[in-house]
């Protein structure tokens, strides 16, 4: 494997999973929405992250009232139904965001300094 490639493989992870953190915070006013969670596994050569599997989270969202509007006098906004809601959950999301921007930033570091010793090597051969 060369220099930063686990690092390019983990920026692909930290890509994939903020793109399904933002999906999930799209869809948190969509009823009865399933968020999903990504999970990471050490890469095939025992270096690096990748994604591993994305699953949809199974806990129901809450139950959300409907209100019968139709009706006539003390009728209207009489509550007929419920529909079960989105069941993500904004504050883990924001968690969840702010680690995959940090962990995506450091590793963006480490290749631009695998980058910066790899011409500093060529300049030396030269």
């Amino acid at each position: 494997m060369r220099i930063g490639d686990a690092n390019i493989q983990a920026m692909q992870a930290m890509e994939m999973a903020m793109q399904v953190s933002a999906n999930n915070v799209a869809n948190v006013n969509t009823d009865g929405f399933k968020a999903q969670q990504v999970s990471y596994e050490t890469g095939p050569d025992g270096q690096g992250v990748r994604v591993g599997d994305v699953v949809t989270i199974s806990t129901p969202g809450p139950l959300i009232k409907t209100q019968d509007l139709t009706g006539t006098g003390e009728d209207i906004g009489t509550v007929r139904d419920y529909t079960q809601g989105s069941n993500t959950d904004i504050a883990q999301e924001m968690v969840n965001q702010t680690l995959t921007e940090t962990a995506y930033g450091a590793n963006a570091a480490a290749v631009r300094t695998a980058d910066d010793m790899q011409g500093i090597l060529l300049d030396m051969v030269v």
